[in-house]
């Protein structure tokens, strides 16, 4: 099945347009990191870290 025919089978009528999150009735919003701060991020900062270990696990 390609995924043009999954997408209408199982999303029937679904747009697909930006924001998506917003123009859904249903989402899940979470955050990758504590502690944010965007005075202070940098690429060796702990936040960063933290985002990895989250994203990728």
């Amino acid at each position: 099945m390609t995924l043009d025919k999954y997408m209408e089978v199982k999303f029937p009528n679904l747009e697909l347009r930006p924001p998506l999150f917003y123009n859904w009735d249903v989402s899940i919003r979470f955050e990758l990191g504590v502690d944010y701060d965007s005075n202070k991020i940098d690429e060796n900062h702990s936040y960063l870290d933290e985002v990895y270990k989250r994203a990728i696990t």
